[in-house]
């Protein structure tokens, strides 16, 4: 039986599951704060709301209705194209997660959307600060990542290879690098955490995947996507920088688009709706 065959469509959710790249280096340290870092908070937040949203209250009032749903999640490898590849010079290892519902019934076409995490890079400093009339230690840590939320529209044709049937997507949605810097008293472990910067790129681009049946309700899922964005600003780890007042000053302050290429393997689960069986 053909994986997504006509009135048998499905919805989809996609995880992967993030790599990032660990440095250290010795230094001392001073706060920077970037601009209004409270809105770059707030707008975080509401990522987070509209995710839920999505992922949670949809699929649930979605039961009990005849249109294929599914979700989705597996590993995702991420390189950087363009001017976005010179600052950022390797592939990185992501995480994505996504839902999909059919848009009418016995049609192949779906809309969705999609969440995915993707770490960057992270360096670290170790200082001694005056607290209390003595010298204590601190270990100061950066991060970069990217958070991203995408629409998608997907279009099954009648193409199969075997039980393997393809698709195509047209995505949009919005990228944000996240930089983050945590201050640790290494004495007891109590840490502080602040937005250094957070820049958001519009995304769009297209993606073709293949899904393949492994059990009742499960398929393989792969994709390639092509996931360009505009220009924005981000901080990039540097590491022949050194570290002179913080662990910010490990990093390159960089502006640019932020085009990716993708590619993910997961998997992808029926939920409900209809589904034919030879």
């Amino acid at each position: 039986t053909p994986l997504l065959k006509a009135g048998d469509w499905k919805t989809s959710l996609s995880m992967r599951s993030g790599g990032s790249e660990w440095n250290r280096a010795a230094s001392c340290h001073v706060m920077e704060i970037s601009p209004n870092p409270y809105l770059c908070q707030a707008i975080i937040r509401r990522m987070h709301r509209f995710a839920f949203l999505f992922f949670i209250l949809l699929p649930a009032f979605s039961i009990g209705q005849s249109k294929a749903r599914f979700l989705e999640g597996g590993f995702s490898l991420n390189k950087p194209s363009g001017i976005f590849a010179k600052n950022l010079t390797s592939s990185k290892l992501g995480l994505d997660i996504g839902y999909l519902q059919q848009l009418k019934q016995e049609k192949p076409l779906f809309w969705g959307v999609g969440l995915y995490f993707i770490p960057l890079d992270e360096g670290g400093v170790t200082l001694s600060e005056p607290l209390d009339f003595q010298l204590v230690d601190f270990d100061y840590s950066t991060s970069t990542s990217i958070v991203g939320l995408q629409g998608k529209f997907r279009f099954y044709p009648d193409v199969y290879l075997a039980k393997a049937e393809f698709y195509l997507e047209a995505l949009a949605g919005l990228k944000a690098i996240i930089t983050t810097t945590t201050k640790t008293l290494i004495s007891d472990g109590s840490a502080d955490s602040n937005f250094e910067k957070t820049g958001f790129s519009v995304s769009y681009g297209a993606a073709a995947g293949v899904n393949y049946p492994i059990a009742d309700k499960w398929f393989i899922n792969a994709r390639a996507s092509y996931l360009p964005g505009v220009s924005t600003r981000y901080y990039v780890f540097n590491p022949a920088a050194s570290a002179q007042t913080s662990s910010l000053d490990l990093f390159d302050f960089k502006s640019s688009p932020t085009d990716l290429i993708r590619w993910e393997l997961g998997i992808m689960y029926h939920i409900t709706g209809s589904q034919n069986e030879e």
